[in-house]
């Protein structure tokens, strides 16, 4: 009652409601999992990590199989650009990575940003930035506090590259 969302109500009003909503896992490797292959993170091996902890580490050993088909795939296969955008946490290894599941693109952090290591050149506790599987800079908390701007500066710039046809960002 606080906050009016004339535009939000009007979608809602005029278009599909969509009021229920199932996730496969309260966290993410298992719930991402599921949202790119649609199946259950169990049948896809990412319930658990290669050390049986509830999310993949940095350099797991696990990661999405690439054998499994994505909607990425999918969509990719049918004519659209396709671009990952931000955490992926399926597995920060070459072969796990979005450009090997489909994704035309690239640009994020392979995993949770609180999964810092601490850079051997500064000292530093950072993460990697990457765009498509090259690490493009190590960020450190500081350089994260703008990571949302420049995520959304990326994905302004891919709709308006796309415009005029089919894309997927995700």
């Amino acid at each position: 009652t606080k906050h009016r969302t004339p535009n939000l109500d009007r979608m809602a009003a005029e278009g599909r409601r969509l009021t229920s909503f199932y996730s496969a896992s309260g966290v993410c490797t298992p719930s991402r999992a599921a949202l790119m292959t649609g199946c259950y993170p169990r049948r896809v091996g990412l319930h658990l990590s290669y050390e049986n902890q509830v999310v993949l580490k940095p350099a797991d050993k696990k990661g999405l199989d690439p054998a499994e088909e994505t909607m990425a795939e999918l969509l990719k296969g049918a004519g659209y650009d396709t671009l990952c955008l931000g955490k992926w946490h399926l597995g920060d290894q070459p072969e796990f990575l979005p450009n090997a599941q489909g994704f035309d693109h690239y640009f994020g952090i392979p995993y949770s940003n609180d999964m810092q290591r601490t850079s051997k050149e500064t000292g530093q506790r950072v993460v990697p930035l990457l765009r498509d599987d090259k690490v493009a800079e190590l960020l450190t908390d500081d350089q994260q506090s703008r990571i949302v701007e420049r995520y959304t500066a990326e994905a302004v710039g891919f709709i308006r590259t796309n415009k005029d046809r089919p894309f997927f960002l995700y």
